[in-house]
């Protein structure tokens, strides 16, 4: 048996024998979102190391390297990395509400406690600020298409937006959400309300709160050395 902290920010720290299969897919993940970040990170320094910082540039539909076929997969990585890192932070939340006995494995048995299981859920990934712009990204686009399950509180903007080619190459980082798509009409300017946000910043912020050990390095070899080794990828975790 041993004692793992989850949440250095938060100090959630569990047996992990008693939260065997959760911290078990919370490797996976790790393992995952590592990959998609030192993937583009390893992109985004090599045109760091080219032009020494000195270029700004800002490009929608083309790589840096002048290539569309490449930004497909990256867009690709946006969904993965997005749905996939909300479902990180879901899955501590919920470990830290069991741990913190605000609700139990028996109350999964009766429905009439899913509200508050989901309440306490929500209210610890209501407290990682790092990933709010990628959960608002995750309910419009990741993990569905807005204009698919459109919303009263979606306006017609946000709607065309969440369908159209989502990354940009802008000073030095990828990113989705940069462009914003303003409609006028007889109601008035709407605007749509999908947020930027870029692979990179985010996994670094949440370096220090879940995987402190280890460094997104531009060199892809670097990245799967520490990942052999543990220091991070799915065994990250501190016990």
């Amino acid at each position: 048996m041993s004692i793992v902290t989850l949440d250095r920010i938060d100090g959630v720290s569990v047996e992990t024998d008693d939260y065997f299969n959760e911290y078990r897919t919370l490797q996976m993940l790790s393992k995952g979102l590592l990959e998609v970040a030192a993937n583009l990170k390893q992109r985004e320094s090599a045109w760091e190391q080219q032009t020494a910082g000195k270029v700004k540039l800002h490009v929608y539909g083309l790589d840096i390297d002048g290539t569309k076929g490449n930004l497909d997969l990256i867009a690709c990585f946006f969904h993965w990395f997005g749905v996939s890192v909300c479902n990180f932070v879901r899955l501590v939340g919920f470990i830290r509400g069991l741990s913190a006995n605000e609700f139990s494995r028996a109350d999964l048995a009766d429905a009439t406690r899913y509200p508050s299981i989901k309440s306490s859920v929500d209210n610890y990934v209501n407290r990682v600020t790092e990933v709010s712009d990628v959960l608002v990204w995750r309910n419009k686009v990741g993990a569905h298409f807005a204009i698919t399950a459109p919303r009263k509180s979606d306006n017609l903007s946000t709607l065309d937006m969440s369908v159209m080619f989502p990354v940009t190459f802008t000073d030095g980082q990828y990113r989705v959400g940069e462009l914003t798509l303003i409609r006028k009409n007889a109601s008035g300017t709407q605007a749509s309300a999908i947020p930027c946000w870029s692979v990179t910043a985010v996994f670094e912020s949440l370096i220090p709160r879940y995987w402190p050990h280890i460094t997104v390095a531009p060199d892809a070899e670097a990245n799967k050395t520490a990942d052999r080794s543990g220091r991070s990828g799915g065994d990250q975790m501190e016990s």
